[in-house]
């Protein structure tokens, strides 16, 4: 007995271990990508490698970044001092860095070039030397680089601080300065180090069009003083005595994907935004449309659609729907189709009705090559408690008569669950078969004593009412308003209040509209297309029966439930079903239960005739109680049938009355078959 327990205990402990150790063999696959960097150092040697080597676009800047000439002298040639107001600046000088030749910097203790050394790369001997013997600054500046739009470049250099002997020490400073006079600084470079170490401003291009900046290196530093304005900019230097060498500037093309795994590395890298200030930097992230993703670093390879996810927005979506940003300025929107192979689109032009021959503007394109269904969602946003919002945003569905675009509208709380929601709409007041027009939508959302989060959705279809052809939205903004104000209304009887039916029609008045007065909307009017109001304070019980079938209808849909969790979540429930089965034999065999004694048997008394005759009696009662409570049910709705008829007789008939008194009617008399029916049974 004892052989038999402790080979089972064997057997299970060998079971356990096994499930146990299952989701470790899983794991390496799981995390693999994950753990990959990209750092400036590889990709400017290891990582560029083959066909990526084509990566490196500095020979196409036409500009000096070796600092020698083709005579086998060092130039500085195409750089100048940069000029700030009333700041002097010492001029830095290229050299050769495998040259036995001092430096100049001390008579008593001077150093030689080859000492310094190059950045050890093939056939590289040139450099610049930055050299103050008497406290100041050093400073030199490139030619103009131009970077083109939507590009994500890389901006290298290779720097050893060698010494300073002033107690000062700014170090290396390097700064990105657009055209506009913006600047963005690298972390200063201060300490001391035998080998040279690489540095890079990771560069995103503007939104619409090209941008040029300029790399300045300062020895020592020029910054803004507190007293500096707009209007009037003042400096002031950051002087040190010392030497350093910078050494190889070189720019890349890269990938959205590599740009990102750069800037995870902060100690040697410096993002610069070419982007608009006032374009993306809004409540709902990217809400304007102007950062993009997942391109290829080879810009004119970016032809499809897709090419230009935008940043923060994903998509789920049917077969034959794509979705990216498109520029509405005629050249960049017809080039783009082109390229896409998409013949059936129209340009929507720009919302506030400017001209697209000259001016750029990007907004989401949204497309179903056949009659489909396309979602795309926003990053997550915040809505703060006790607080008012207005969600707007801007869309159009350019009509044909082969196309049926209409979009649909949603916001969605973070578990899933839709709060509102606006489907079919089009932009067009009427159609006519060739429309092309802007519309505004703007809901206001009062939120109750606790925190919010939530989605912005559109839809291009659903699946259960599919479309064709494209739709286009932008200026998808968030902003926080007051209770008193939501917004000045300036249309005068265009929003319809609620009110008792027959009524006459109320409209919400022009001027200042508060929250209170929002909340009296009726927004089943189509007159409301436009303006839409929720509280999570005074949520209706028709509100709360939609909002739940639309939570299913979003958890079917859109589950993000990743299935390779499965490798952690059933070893662990096996573990568990394992050890209480094991536990379980252990002690069936261990306790021994006692059968308990049987009992005389008692006479056997059936009740079945007794049963049998109580329950025929009971039915016979509630047969009888049943059919006069039916013929009083009848008697009641064909006196409402009289009335109603009554009444439609001696009232002024008219459109709305008839079908008001046809749908009762109706109704009525419904009722009236199947309690008949009822009663013949």
């Amino acid at each position: 007995m004892t052989t038999r327990k402790h080979s089972f205990f064997k057997i299970a402990i060998c079971v356990i271990l096994a499930i146990m150790l299952l989701p470790a063999a899983k794991i390496g696959t799981l995390f693999a990508d994950s753990t990959e960097t990209l750092t400036v150092s590889n990709l400017v040697s290891d990582y560029i490698d083959g066909k990526e080597k084509d990566q490196e676009i500095t020979t196409s800047l036409g500009i000096n970044t070796d600092f020698g000439d083709s005579y086998g002298y060092a130039t500085t040639d195409g750089w100048t001092i940069p000029s700030y107001k009333d700041i002097t600046i010492t001029q830095v000088n290229a050299g050769d860095f495998t040259s036995d030749a001092t430096i100049g910097f001390s008579d008593e203790n001077d150093v030689k070039f080859n000492k310094i050394g190059t950045d050890k790369i093939s056939g590289n001997k040139y450099g610049l030397l930055f050299m103050l013997k008497e406290e100041g600054v050093a400073g030199i500046e490139s030619p103009s680089i131009t970077i083109p739009a939507n590009a994500y470049y890389v901006l290298t250099f290779n720097v050893k601080m060698a010494e300073i002997t002033s107690s000062a020490k700014y170090g290396i400073n390097a700064k990105i300065v657009e055209e506009d006079g913006t600047i963005t600084s690298l972390d200063a470079i201060k300490s001391e180090s035998s080998t040279y170490k690489t540095y890079a401003f990771l560069i995103q291009g503007n939104e619409h069009s090209e941008k040029t900046v300029k790399l300045q290196l300062f020895f020592g530093n020029v910054v803004e003083t507190k007293d500096s304005t707009e209007e009037e900019k003042e400096y002031e230097a950051k002087k040190q005595v010392g030497y350093a060498a910078v050494d190889t500037v070189r720019m890349f093309s890269v990938t959205y994907s590599q740009y990102q795994k750069l800037a995870e590395n902060k100690s040697t890298t410096e993002p610069v935004s070419l982007l608009s200030q006032n374009s993306s930097y809004v409540s709902i992230p990217n809400g304007y449309f102007n950062e993009t993703n997942n391109q290829k670093w080879e810009l004119s390879q970016n032809t499809a659609l897709s090419d230009l996810r935008p940043t923060n927005w994903t998509q789920t979506g049917a077969a034959d729907t794509t979705y990216g940003v498109i520029n509405t300025n005629e050249t960049l929107f017809n080039n783009k189709l082109l390229a896409a192979g998409i013949t059936n689109a129209v340009n929507p032009g720009n919302a506030d009705k400017s001209e697209t021959l000259n001016n750029y503007n990007n907004v989401l394109m949204l497309y179903n090559k056949t009659a489909a269904y396309l979602t795309v969602k926003s990053d997550e946003f915040k809505l703060a408690k006790n607080s008012y919002y207005k969600i707007s945003f801007k869309f159009n569905t350019p009509a044909t008569a082969n196309q049926t675009n209409k979009i649909s509208f949603y916001v969605v709380d973070a578990d899933g669950k839709t709060i509102y929601s606006k489907e079919n709409m089009v932009s067009y007041t009427e159609f006519d078969g060739n429309n092309n027009e802007w519309a505004t939508f703007n809901l206001f959302i009062e939120t109750s004593s606790d925190e919010k989060k939530v989605n912005f959705v559109i839809k291009l279809g659903t699946e259960t009412a599919n479309a064709e052809g494209a739709a286009y939205v932008d200026e998808v903004n968030l902003s926080k308003v007051t209770a008193d104000l939501a917004f000045n209304n300036d249309q005068e009887n265009k929003f319809v209040l609620k009110g008792e039916e027959g009524a006459e029609t109320t409209y919400l008045e022009k001027g200042k509209i508060s929250f209170e007065n929002l909340a009296n909307l009726d927004q089943t009017n189509s007159s409301n297309n436009s303006l839409a109001y929720y509280s999570y304070k005074t949520v209706t019980a028709e509100a709360d029966k939609e909002t739940n079938t639309n939570k299913n209808e979003e958890t079917t849909k859109g589950s993000s439930f990743n299935e390779s969790m499965l490798w952690y979540v059933i070893p662990s429930v096996l573990l568990a079903v394992c050890l209480i089965a094991g536990l379980i034999l252990y002690y069936v065999k261990k306790i021994k239960i006692k059968k308990p004694k049987k009992k005389p048997k008692k006479a056997a008394y059936d009740r079945k005739q007794t049963l049998n005759k109580q329950m025929a009696k009971r039915e016979k009662e509630g047969n009888l109680v049943n059919k006069e409570e039916l013929q009083k049910q009848l008697e009641t709705v064909e006196k409402e049938i009289e009335e109603l008829e009554k009444q439609h007789a001696v009232e002024k008939q008219n459109k709305y009355t008839r079908q008001k008194y046809q749908a009762k009617l109706q109704n009525l008399q419904t009722k009236q078959e199947n309690i008949k029916k009822q009663l013949e049974k």
